[in-house]
């Protein structure tokens, strides 16, 4: 996968240039030649690959890192997510943008994080289902009722995600990974520690576990929702638009 490359990169370096520096500090000349030069070659290579994926320059503007550092990555499609109020309703707020120049399917999901008895509060869970255009940057709303106990609370949250491309991903579009976040919409988590341990290192972060914001609830806002007030997806800028926008 393309976000996990620095981290494969990483460590291929990291055990090669641990081999090599063995050899080339041993003084028996019986030491293999091939591994020394083999594992240098390899070394030297890895840390090209890692440079060059750093310093890639993006094909479109980076809207999320601008509004919403720092914010989460599944496959290709970042997001962050925030609770706000806006005329007596609290709404979950994600700002989005495709990685790629494919299209590509997103689902959020959050639920109520578990406190130190491991209970969770009474909030509903909410999955919103976000359609997403090539390079698309977009902010969508969802209505949230929070009971009265919780308002002004502070209230933490696990988040989850999937993503799908239906016509594949094509040209990547930007290269700032964000969180790699490994939990799905059911908030199921296929992980490998040790790719983990190669991103930590190129100075990202890959989420084992349920990933967790923390927002404090607003105050004076419903506990029910009317049926009138419904989500939105708002497109903020698609690839040809003007770079400058306003949120």
């Amino acid at each position: 996968m393309h976000e996990s490359l620095k981290a494969i990169a990483v460590l291929a370096f990291m055990v090669a240039a641990t081999v090599a520096a063995v050899f080339w500090l041993d003084s028996d000349p019986r030491a293999s030649q091939a591994v020394k030069w083999i594992s240098t070659g390899i070394a030297v290579g890895s840390l090209a690959l890692f440079l060059k994926l750093t310093f890639r320059k993006d094909r479109a503007p980076d809207y999320l890192s601008r509004y919403a550092n720092p914010y989460f990555n599944r496959g290709g499609f970042t997001f962050s997510i925030d609770i706000v109020a806006n005329a007596g309703i609290a709404y979950l707020r994600v700002l989005y943008q495709n990685q790629f120049a494919g299209r590509c399917e997103g689902q959020v999901a959050i639920r109520a994080g578990q406190d130190f008895w491991m209970k969770r509060a009474n909030i509903e869970t909410i999955c919103m289902d976000i359609d997403c255009g090539p390079g698309e940057f977009g902010m969508a709303n969802m209505p949230l009722p929070i009971s009265n106990k919780l308002q002004g609370q502070k209230q933490s949250f696990e988040v989850g995600a999937s993503v799908r491309y239906p016509d594949g991903r094509g040209k990547q579009l930007r290269f700032a990974d964000g969180l790699l976040l490994r939990t799905n919409s059911d908030f199921g988590n296929p992980f490998h520690s040790t790719l983990q341990a190669g991103y930590l290192l190129t100075g990202g972060i890959m989420l084992k576990r349920p990933a967790k914001v923390t927002t404090r609830l607003p105050s004076e806002v419903a506990s029910e929702i009317p049926a009138d007030v419904v989500g939105e997806v708002k497109v903020l800028w698609r690839l040809g638009d003007s770079p400058h926008i306003a949120i």
